[in-house]
């Protein structure tokens, strides 16, 4: 069995040129198709490939959350690790003839300390180091033993606001000059104090 347009050929309803024009527009209709689906295709792979982007952009955005929770909840707890170790291990003394300066934790001003001399040498010879304790709005700035201002220095070095890490050998004639009796027992951590000495205003 032919195709309508052969049929209607045969029956003399149509005529050699209507065939033609019926193909012609047959085959344009074709081609017509054929770019609808090519467009669809493109428009579709466009459409997925903007989905893709989205998810992925997603992921990586949730993925910075959690990399910066969790960098958040770990600085914290430095935090609180620096703080007990600068509350536990300051040492507790009463003011003295000796003024010593350090900075402050911010770094834009020089903080004194009224210090017995003792306190000042060991500071001078880096057997004491200074930490920043910040209380409320305010920072008490304490004298803790070497040992604990190393660790402190590793794991916040901003809050050592003075160690000497180089310090003079102890047959320097300074060290000799400076050299007075020590309280017995000095070296003893005391209980958490804010004590540091004095401030002045």
């Amino acid at each position: 069995m032919g195709s309508l347009r052969d049929q209607l050929l045969r029956a003399g309803i149509a005529t050699a040129r209507d065939r033609k024009r019926v193909e012609r527009e047959l085959k344009e209709e074709r081609r017509r198709k054929q770019g609808s689906r090519e467009a669809r295709a493109v428009i579709e792979a466009r459409e997925d490939q903007e989905r893709r982007r989205r998810e992925e952009e997603a992921r990586q955005h949730r993925i910075a959350e959690r990399a910066a929770r969790r960098a958040a909840e770990e600085d914290a707890a430095r935090e609180l690790q620096v703080t007990h170790l600068l509350r536990h291990h300051a040492l507790s003394f009463g003011s003295g003839p000796q003024r010593f300066w350090h900075r402050t934790l911010e770094g834009t001003h020089c903080h004194r300390l009224d210090l017995p001399e003792w306190i000042a040498l060991d500071l001078r010879a880096g057997r004491l180091g200074i930490g920043a304790l910040p209380v409320y709005e305010d920072v008490d700035y304490v004298v803790i033993p070497r040992e604990v201002a190393i660790r402190i220095r590793a794991i916040r070095p901003r809050r050592i606001v003075f160690w000497n890490d180089a310090p003079p050998p102890d047959d320097d004639p300074a060290q000799r000059l400076l050299e007075s009796p020590k309280p017995v027992g000095h070296r003893t951590p005391a209980t958490p104090s804010r004590t540091g000495g004095p401030s002045a205003p």
